[in-house]
């Protein structure tokens, strides 16, 4: 007797056949198909977005060679908990590469805000003076020219440069033969020496929060100092060093804390209390928008899934549409799998054109978010949809038919054709077919009630931040950077009398209030940091202070910002270079330097004796 052969493969005419009725079926619905396919290429496209900048952002491996054993050590003062944003001593450092026996190396770095003068406009660009082993610690090579040795760390030959990719192409036309040419940084002159691969840029995040167009570094110089003839313990320096080979985090940490307890005990006036903490280079870089990031990536992602959740839904209330058909062509004696391959393959059509048409709305949504977005996140302005996107969409696409697909599937195999031929007859509530509808729809409202939940705390957040009282009035109020060439303006006295210029131009002009200089705005500026302390307690006790940030302004800045005055009085014209050092505090520094007395004419010192004690 003859055996009946089955095959656990499909065939492809199959196939062919069922996509074809699969196709006919959603075509008998454009309207809902239509919505379908928008809903989830809106979901599938900002989850490739956020993924795309989440991965790009925090994520990527670091462009260096061996990542993994850079670290950022800045300065932290145990006792009363503060740290310092980005920058350690540079003298102590030099101790640090000495002392630390899981250094591999050491490199110390300042920002360096310039003009870039010459031909073209003249525009105010940001780079870095390096020490010259930074370049060999990165293991990066330049795509031109050559890296600047040791020999011009210090002053008297330094005046050499080191362009961005991006300076290079925007600036210079990409000119191949820049190498040995001069430019021309506050009007003095550099030889160019090289030029960094195109992507590159050390680091990867601003130290600084003055706003720029861009957060990358457009040249890097030497250093062009001694860091050994600098402060002690005043953080002034981006410290970065390479650790040995099997080093840990915490095994440096516990080397760098017994070096900064050494230095503590030898140099008590400026390092006491001062120690240092080591972060991986790529935590230091992504630790401020670690958290926003990954939360954004858990609300895109429930987003999705509401998406999926929703179409299922309707996918089954439609399957109800022709049920009939197919409980007859099971009772014909048609396979369970063959039958169930039909509203399977509704569920994979749906979001393979949902897909194709995610794709362009992830390199929309990329665009639109890059535009919103801060320039100080790192790595963003790199961000693109790359071939990893892609697949991940991809992946997003199929995970997502899968489920789609399987739960309508599973409505027609998790019934018989008598049940479904019965009920077409007659209609009542409480069917058991309905609990997977229904499953689906508590699933939908679990998942909006987090999301509008999410939201709704986000909502208040925001609102309690535009209703925080900052201090000042920042409506109508406008700034800009400038940058004095050293070069013309050598003296104090030379860059006082140009912002005096400036200010009586501005002052003269109608509509014009106040105009005033500052270092620094508020959140938007380079802040000084000491550690500020009452003269007559830093007398009397060995108490290092508190962390305080100061800026320098001129008569009218207060004014202008809108800064209510509780006491005392303003900085005036009559405050000079040539008259008495005066201050001016916030009601934080008041309350805790003098809890109990009155501030006014109290004097404040710091950890710096350079610093002059200020009334």
């Amino acid at each position: 007797m003859a055996r009946k052969k089955f095959s656990c493969f499909v065939s492809l005419e199959s196939l062919y056949s069922d996509l074809r009725q699969a196709c006919r079926q959603i075509g008998k619905a454009p309207v809902f198909a239509a919505t379908a396919v928008l809903v989830l290429a809106v979901g599938f496209g900002v989850s490739i977005a956020i993924f795309t900048i989440v991965r790009n952002v925090l994520f990527a491996t670091l462009p260096y060679n061996e990542p993994h054993q850079l670290i950022q050590i800045v300065s932290r003062w145990p006792k009363t908990g503060d740290q310092n944003g980005w920058s350690a001593p540079a003298r102590d450092a030099l101790d640090w590469k000495s002392s630390v026996p899981a250094f591999q190396d050491l490199a110390i770095y300042h920002y360096n805000l310039v003009n870039l003068t010459g031909s073209g406009q003249v525009e105010s660009i940001y780079g870095l003076r390096i020490t010259a082993n930074l370049w060999p610690m990165l293991g990066v090579r330049p795509q031109l020219g050559n890296w600047f040795s040791p020999e011009h760390d210090y002053p008297g030959n330094t005046h050499v440069v080191v362009l961005s990719d991006d300076l290079w192409r925007r600036r210079f036309h990409s000119d191949p033969k820049i190498v040995g040419k001069t430019i021309h940084l506050d009007g003095e002159g550099y030889e160019v020496v090289a030029v960094m691969p195109r992507g590159f840029n050390f680091p990867l995040k601003l130290g600084t929060s003055v706003q720029l167009p861009t957060d990358q570094m457009q040249f890097w110089t030497p250093l062009g100092s001694d860091p050994a003839k600098e402060q002690r313990g005043a953080p002034s320096a981006g410290v970065v060093a390479r650790l040995k080979p099997g080093i840990t985090l915490n095994t440096a940490q516990a080397q760098i804390e017994n070096a900064c307890a050494l230095l503590s005990r030898e140099y008590p006036e400026t390092n006491r209390d001062l120690s240092a903490r080591a972060y991986s280079l790529r935590d230091q870089t992504v630790r401020q928008v670690n958290s926003p990031l990954l939360a954004l990536l858990a609300a895109t992602s429930l987003i999705l899934l509401l998406a999926c959740a929703n179409i299922a839904s309707l996918l089954l209330a439609r399957g109800e549409l022709y049920a009939g058909e197919l409980a007859v062509r099971m009772a014909l004696g048609g396979s369970a799998w063959r039958v169930a391959r039909l509203p399977m393959f509704q569920g994979f059509l749906l979001c393979c054109f949902g897909f194709l048409l995610g794709v362009p709305v992830a390199m929309a949504s990329v665009r639109f978010l890059l535009h919103l977005a801060p320039v100080d996140v790192p790595r963003l302005a790199n961000t693109n949809i790359d071939f990893n996107a892609v697949l991940f969409a991809a992946a997003l696409a199929l995970g997502s038919g899968v489920l789609i697909g399987g739960l309508n599937a599973l409505q027609v195999l998790r019934r018989s054709p008598r049940d479904v031929l019965s009920d077409a007859s007659r209609t009542h509530s409480g069917r058991p077919h309905t609990r997977l509808r229904s499953s689906l729809v508590v699933s939908q409202i679990a998942l909006a009630v987090v999301l509008i939940g999410s939201a709704g705390l986000m909502l208040r957040t925001f609102i309690n931040l535009l209703s925080t009282d900052t201090g000042y009035q920042a409506r109508g109020v406008f700034y800009g950077v400038t940058v004095l060439p050293r070069v013309r303006y050598p003296a104090f006295e030379q860059r006082q009398l140009f912002y005096k210029q400036v200010l009586d131009r501005l002052r003269a002009t109608p509509g014009i209030e106040f105009a005033a200089v500052s270092t620094g705005f508020p959140y938007v500026g380079q802040y000084d940091d000491a550690k500020a302390q009452s003269a007559e307690l830093a007398r009397n006790s060995n108490d290092s202070g508190i962390s305080a940030d100061f800026n320098a302004v001129s008569a009218g800045y207060l004014e202008a910002i809108g800064i209510r005055l509780l006491r005392g009085r303003l900085v005036a014209e009559t405050d000079t270079a040539n008259t008495p050092k005066v201050v001016v505090i916030d009601e934080n520094l008041a309350k805790t330097l003098w809890p109990s007395q009155n501030p006014i004419g109290q004097l404040i010192n710091t950890d710096d004796p350079t610093k002059p004690i200020w009334r």
